[in-house]
């Protein structure tokens, strides 16, 4: 489940499919991100209307669909996630790469080693017992791959 080239295997991925193309493709074409990517922050009236534009930045398009399905999963809502990378690419007429960054990013196990770095760090701040649950449940959280 955790093997440790799991997270090498998904940054070769990435590479693969050129992701400096990506960045080049998003930079000339000057893309935004809105930053909150949830429906709370959209409305609907003939057009989808953006609520809040506190947060946008300059980013790649892909990183609103990777925010908002790394949302779902890491809550445990069980999707197609796959089904819904296509679509979004599909929409915004993005190309194969775009779709395989997407399903990269949302198989990486963010929880798992965001708990590893604060044991490696925090050593001492909880108890080994502590450490062990929430370790457990980031593994619950990330245990979801789709490459």
């Amino acid at each position: 489940l955790f093997r440790s080239d799991r997270g090498e295997k998904i940054i070769d991925n990435i590479y693969k499919n050129k992701y400096y193309d990506l960045i080049i493709r998003s930079m000339n074409n000057k893309e935004i991100c809105l930053g909150n990517v949830d429906f709370k922050y959209l409305s609907e009236d003939n057009h989808i209307n953006i609520k809040t534009t506190d947060k946008c930045k300059y980013n790649m398009v892909e990183v609103d669909a990777i925010n908002l399905l790394y949302r779902y999963k890491k809550k445990g809502i069980d999707l197609n996630y796959k089904d819904l990378a296509k679509k979004f690419c599909y929409m915004e007429d993005l190309g194969e790469n775009s779709y395989n960054f997407i399903i990269s990013l949302i198989s990486f196990p963010y929880e798992f080693m965001k708990e590893c770095k604060r044991y490696r760090y925090r050593k001492g701040e909880l108890s080994d017992d502590e450490y062990s649950k929430r370790i457990l449940k980031a593994m619950e959280q990330d245990k979801v791959s789709l490459v």
